[in-house]
């Protein structure tokens, strides 16, 4: 996942399959592979670091991996309606119930 964003470059919007797979492994673990949960927790911290340290350019996106890692703690995420990555967060809390 990190060897994903560094590929990236200066490009700071997440592909639509890269979004949806996150959404589904987070997904995944919650519901099917709870054994899964700790090993793609720390892939998400890992890809959060790596995303801080490329800039402001990235902020959304680290507020997408906050959300998604929020989801994990069984916690409510915090993204307002406005965020660019809002909407596959709120049908992932919505699939969840």
């Amino acid at each position: 996942m990190v060897q994903f964003i560094s590929q990236q470059g200066a490009s700071s919007t997440l592909p639509f399959e890269t979004i949806q797979q996150w959404v589904q492994n987070t997904y995944a673990v919650m519901k099917h592979v709870p054994e899964k949960l700790a090993e793609w927790r720390e892939q998400l911290e890992g890809a959060k670091i790596k995303m801080s340290s490329m800039g402001d350019d990235w902020q959304n996106e680290v507020g997408f991996v906050d959300a998604l890692l929020a989801v994990l703690r069984g916690e409510k995420p915090r993204l307002p309606e406005s965020h660019p990555y809002y909407e596959p967060v709120r049908q992932l809390v919505e699939a969840l119930g």
